[in-house]
């Protein structure tokens, strides 16, 4: 019969893979910090405006008792106030995948590297007596390999009386003896702050109360008196406060000793 018909044009449409071409594949901040908006983009500009971008949180890489996180959505990966509480860094992952026009493109994982601000142990305050050494504080924190940075608070209001105070927070804190030629104890306070990988946890703060060597003042220098006679109360004395004394025999009385009182 050989009879042709009227042709039908049958057309396959084939989407293009989607993918997206970011070069920034993390991002990190400490815990308690808001995490910037990643916008995405395709290795194909033209498609982005056609494209949706559909995100979904790894709960696996998620410390337990993590806050602020969004576990799903669509669109650009939006801000977020993260905080940990895990005392090591945490990795935490969103799957990404492209869709043009219901085509599901290449996913793409992105990671938001969080650090924890460690938390530093109280430190006990010392008093020392003047031309002393204070022992140097051990310092401690819930986060391996933190750091201390210290500075001295009330170094305006040190009188010139302190001397030997550690004051170079280039340097690290050491023990020191600290001279006090006051009349009067003075304290100075130290501010000790722990950081991680630059992330800073809340500051403590060493005291070192530094009391003076009192110096003895007496109404009465010496006195001179025959045997059996009767001695002279004396009062000692010292500007500094709450000063209590206690007082000896030095001399060897042992020996004899010559008669100087002589009867008329």
């Amino acid at each position: 019969y050989g009879c042709e018909g009227t042709p039908f044009i049958y057309t396959i449409y084939v989407n293009p893979d989607v993918e997206i071409a970011n070069s920034e594949t993390n991002q990190t901040l400490c815990s308690e910090d808001t995490s910037s908006e990643v916008i995405w983009t395709l290795t194909n500009p033209a498609l982005e405006t056609s494209t949706t971008f559909d995100w979904v949180l790894q709960t696996a890489t998620v410390p337990s008792g993590t806050t602020g996180l969004i576990s799903n959505g669509q669109g650009n990966l939006p801000i977020m106030d993260i905080t940990i509480t895990s005392t090591t860094s945490a990795a935490i992952e969103y799957v990404i995948t492209p869709v043009f026009d219901d085509c599901p493109g290449t996913p793409f994982t992105y990671t938001l590297n969080i650090d924890p601000r460690p938390i530093m142990d109280a430190i006990t305050p010392q008093i020392i007596c003047s031309e002393t050494a204070f022992d140097a504080p051990i310092l401690n924190s819930d986060v391996s390999g933190t750091v201390f940075d210290w500075e001295l608070l009330n170094s305006s209001s040190i009188p010139s009386t302190i001397t030997g105070y550690p004051t170079d927070n280039t340097q690290l804190f050491s023990s020191s003896s600290i001279t006090n030629n006051g009349t009067d104890p003075f304290t100075l306070e130290y501010q000790f702050t722990p950081s991680f990988n630059g992330c800073d946890g809340d500051s403590q703060v060493f005291s070192i109360t530094i009391n003076p060597s009192p110096v003895t003042e007496l109404d009465l220098d010496a006195q001179e008196i025959c045997s059996g006679g009767t001695s002279l109360p004396f009062i000692a004395s010292s500007l500094t406060q709450n000063v209590t004394f206690s007082w000896e025999i030095t001399s060897d009385i042992s020996r004899n000793i010559p008669n100087r009182c002589e009867k008329n």
